[in-house]
């Protein structure tokens, strides 16, 4: 056989797969797709969503990563956003603080703003019920602990009154079994208040309630918790400390509570950038506000001295709009850092 006629073959029977790929081919990667959009995503009532045109998800974004369902449009069809990262770096960490509300009326959908937000640890404010938190647990996948400040009512095995409190969750896997963990009581009646405290092996992790109604309350909530002895301990182990929770108060530069840590070398990781709203109006929104009204008072702070630290994403995610009011009345806000 000549050459010739041997590259006239080959050319042929390329040409014929190729024709066979347009004809039957496309078939067969559908319905791959479609196997891999079952088997990976979620519907998007549970908030998961690709950035395809398939209302009923999928992750047809060729990385296989789903994106996150922020409400859905006039065709039904999601609103998305992309994801956060595409790998987790090594020392980093995702962090979530969010109140859940004690009013909530949905609150089984609570875990999925958390699922979507993917976070390392959790602080979590207003936790209603020893149950709820339990079955919050179990559908996160996380552990954590729940610290009552108000003990609820159980009448024959029933929960009359939910117990409440504070709760802290986070992901063994990525953080690693707390070494020591401890709570600390500040202040007294009404503005009692109490901070969970967490040695991690790489870093700590404190999640606190700011007092609602007296000022000066949390401003002696900040001096004694920058001067709490575990603290204290962390810094002197060289462990970056974090600050997350609902501090009832803004981080503008005149907030004495937060000014507080700022004098004691703690970062706020928020975006702290804001916008006139009306212009020239004089009255002025959070850009990253995680209340209704503009404020942001969902706050993360970070106290690190490593010259390699950074700031990788912040921002609030999984909380469609519809959420807001019904689940809960604070947004979630979630930052993730690089802190080695």
């Amino acid at each position: 056989m000549t050459m010739n006629k041997f590259l006239k073959i080959l050319i042929t029977f390329e040409f014929l797969i190729f024709v066979n790929m347009q004809i039957f081919g496309q078939g067969m990667e559908d319905d791959w797709d479609d196997w891999d959009d079952w088997g990976d995503c979620y519907w998007c009532d549970d908030g998961w969503f690709s950035d395809d045109e398939d209302q009923y998800g999928g992750d047809d974004d060729d990385n296989g990563y789903c994106y996150l369902c922020m409400g859905l449009n006039n065709n039904n069809y999601c609103t998305c956003e992309p994801p956060i990262t595409t790998y987790f770096y090594r020392d980093t960490l995702t962090i979530l603080t969010y109140n859940l509300w004690r009013d909530s009326k949905e609150f089984d959908k609570h875990k999925i703003v958390i699922n979507q937000n993917m976070p390392d640890v959790v602080a979590l404010q207003e936790m209603l019920g020893t149950k709820l938190f339990k079955e919050l647990k179990s559908d996160t996948g996380l552990y954590g602990e729940f610290f009552i400040t108000s003990k609820g009512v159980w009448l024959f095995g029933l929960e009359i009154k939910k117990d409440y409190g504070i709760a802290m969750l986070w992901d063994y896997s990525r953080t690693g079994w707390p070494l020591t963990k401890n709570t600390k009581i500040s202040g007294n009646g009404s503005n009692k208040r109490v901070d969970m405290i967490a040695e991690f092996p790489k870093f700590c992790f404190v999640c606190v309630h700011y007092s609602h109604n007296n000022k000066g309350y949390r401003e002696f909530h900040s001096y004694e918790l920058i001067s709490d002895s575990w603290v204290q301990n962390c810094k002197k182990q060289g462990k970056p400390i974090y600050i997350a929770g609902d501090f009832n108060c803004s981080p503008w530069r005149n907030s004495v509570p937060i000014s507080i840590f700022r004098d004691d070398g703690y970062d706020v990781l928020n975006d702290t950038t804001r916008y006139e709203d009306p212009p020239n109006s004089g009255k002025w929104k959070w850009n990253h506000a995680t209340k209704e009204d503009g404020s942001m008072i969902d706050l993360i702070l970070e106290y690190n001295t490593t010259p390699n630290k950074e700031i990788i994403w912040r921002g609030i995610r999984g909380f469609p709009k519809s959420f807001l009011g019904t689940v809960s009345d604070h947004k979630p806000y979630h930052v993730y850092v690089k802190f080695k």
